[in-house]
């Protein structure tokens, strides 16, 4: 299971980059494989811009995989999506794995001027435009978003990881449109951070599900485990970690809202009494 963590939202309020450097470099000091970050564009809350934010993380670190956790794909132009990915890919070494979503927030897509009930459609469209992009040198396509009749460059050289998310506060798993979407579209899920890990294998089940109705072998489709530190013990840590390995989980994400201290120190505390 390869361990990353997942960015603090204090640490965009207000933007401080040498607390997000140091977090950052001592989480990979540690040996922690990825590092995650929520993005909204706009609404309440403060929140980094995703592909700046990126490229910033790419720069003061070397090892890591940067992960977004998630980007708001509909609210952005596939075109540009692909470019700026492939940019961030490139320069970080093939570092990206691109988490995208859809937001539940309709005044999100009202103040950027997009659709918000077909924000479904819309990022499967997407999608496939992306990756198309990533691929060929010239693009021949002409959807019910997009019409395209160009390339992008540079490209990247792979094609880049897109994992989704989904679910609602009021069910952690995704109802089942939208695991279908995830069985036919995605290289992984990520759940929410509000799932219990004692639904892992309920996750897991829904997950193959959804695979094998679709015809897609179950073993291809990626998941990542999400447990929060603070307020646990190891052993509460030990327990959660197990649930999700148990259940197939080739991933885990470790978050917490402690002071940034405090942090570092449960990464420590993590790493020494569970291990990565």
């Amino acid at each position: 299971m390869l361990v990353g963590v997942a960015q603090p939202p204090v640490f965009a309020m207000p933007v401080d980059p040498v607390l997000v450097r140091d977090y950052a470099q001592a989480a990979e000091g540690l040996g922690y494989h990825h590092y995650a970050f929520a993005e909204h564009v706009a609404g309440r809350g403060n929140f980094h811009e995703a592909f700046a934010h990126l490229g910033y993380l790419a720069g003061v670190t070397q090892r890591m995989e940067l992960v977004t956790c998630m980007m708001l794909l509909p609210l952005r132009p596939a075109a540009l999506v692909a470019k700026q990915a492939a940019h961030v890919d490139l320069i970080s070494g093939g570092r990206l794995r691109l988490g995208v979503s859809v937001s539940h927030n309709e005044l999100e897509y009202e103040a950027l001027g997009v659709d918000f009930k077909s924000r479904g459609k819309r990022i499967e469209e997407q999608i496939e435009v992306i990756r198309r992009l990533w691929s060929e040198e010239t693009v021949d396509f002409e959807g019910r978003f997009h019409t395209i009749h160009t390339g992008i460059g540079p490209r990247p050289g792979r094609q880049i990881p897109i994992w989704m998310g989904g679910g609602t506060q009021e069910d952690a798993i995704p109802a089942p449109r939208i695991l279908n979407r995830i069985a036919r579209l995605a290289d992984g899920f990520i759940p929410l951070s509000s799932m219990d890990p004692a639904r892992a294998p309920e996750l897991a089940e829904r997950l193959t599900a959804a695979c094998n109705e679709v015809g897609r072998d179950p073993a291809t489709l990626g998941l990542e485990g999400d447990i929060t530190l603070q307020d646990k013990t190891p052993d509460d840590w030990a327990r959660e970690t197990a649930a999700y390995r148990q259940a197939g989980a080739g991933y885990l994400m470790l978050r917490s809202r402690a002071a940034p201290a405090q942090q570092i120190e449960d990464l420590r505390r993590y790493k020494e009494t569970v291990g990565i």
